[in-house]
């Protein structure tokens, strides 16, 4: 009877083992990830500068607009990278960029070259991002191949913020309602839907090619399409605030929670959510974790499944990625 109970105990081990190692983690440094391209590079910056990161060589620097001194990518698509640069005198304006092959260039504005624009996402020759009119900062589409940008409508209100879309052309982001609540927000073939239309607040942050997007509403983090309607998570136990950022083709999304704000702050972690889910995991406990670290929030997600985010080594914030076994 005891070598049947120890018997038993190796095997409960063994699974937690298995559990707690589906990913093996690697360390950035000092950088951040902002997406991962379909890939599996990171895609985000280092001092300032855009960057792609990969887990087996030396930080790729992409540069600056001219006159640029800082620089962000936040998406990448078949060799094209986007996001923001610092331009003109003293760098103090600053347009959304698309990098390809050593070269990066200057994707302009709805109006004036003072004003400001950003590119969130990209896939094939579209862009989607937020550009300023002399009013106020709306979502924008780019028309990479042509050069051209058009604002996106919002909910009633006067603003928005595109943040992601897929290779439908379906995009999402948040925008303002006729009251000036902010809420998450479809465009899709002419049309622009409120996807959480009884929401205090709340902002879509990725869609993937089945249409399934990925947000948060009212401090819950939430999964919705079409067919379907919203989903909230479920909360993480002893936590009150999560968020979820990416989601893969697959359906896996990635994402933080983290307790109610207090004195201290509630720690942030990490999480995961499978697909058909709603109940967040904690990437700490997926991961064997050298002494120190901390995964804080997971930002991006690849087709194959490998994650990015930020995290602390002994109360410093690193970037991460984390590569399935």
């Amino acid at each position: 009877m005891r070598t049947f109970f120890l018997y038993l105990a190796c095997l409960m081990l063994a699974a937690c083992a298995s559990a707690q190692t589906q990913y093996t983690l690697f360390d950035l440094g000092e950088s951040d990830v902002a997406r991962v391209d379909a890939g599996g590079i990171g895609v985000g910056h280092v001092q300032n500068q855009a960057a792609l990161l990969t887990a087996t060589e030396p930080p790729h620097r992409l540069g600056f607009l001219p006159q640029g001194t800082r620089s962000e990518a936040r998406a990448a698509d078949q060799g094209r990278v986007v996001g923001v640069s610092g331009t003109g005198q003293y760098s103090s304006i600053t347009h959304a960029f698309v990098w390809k092959d050593g070269s990066m260039a200057d994707q302009g504005t709805l109006g004036a070259p003072d004003l400001y624009s950003s590119l969130n996402g990209i896939s094939g020759t579209l862009g989607v991002g937020t550009c300023e009119t002399r009013l106020a900062f709306v979502a924008c589409v780019f028309d990479l191949a042509s050069g051209g940008v058009q604002a996106l409508p919002t909910l009633g209100g006067p603003e928005g913020r595109g943040m992601a879309l897929n290779t439908k052309g379906a995009m999402v982001g948040v925008a303002q309602t006729g009251t000036g609540l902010w809420h998450a927000t479809l465009w899709q073939a002419g049309a622009h839907i409120d996807m959480t239309p009884g929401a205090t607040e709340s902002l879509a942050m990725d869609i993937n090619e089945s249409g399934l997007v990925v947000g948060t509403q009212d401090r819950q983090g939430f999964l919705w399409t079409k067919g379907g309607g919203l989903q909230v998570l479920s909360p993480f136990p002893g936590d009150g605030v999560s968020q979820l950022e990416a989601v893969n083709a697959a359906g896996v999304a990635v994402g933080s929670s983290r307790g109610e704000p207090k004195e201290p702050p509630a720690p942030m972690r990490a999480i995961r959510v499978l697909a058909g889910s709603t109940t967040p995991e904690d990437l700490n406990t997926l991961t064997t974790l050298p002494a120190g670290w901390h995964l804080q929030r997971a930002s991006g997600i690849s087709a194959a499944g490998v994650i990015g985010g930020l995290g602390t080594v002994n109360g410093t914030e690193h970037a991460w990625l984390l590569i399935p076994r």
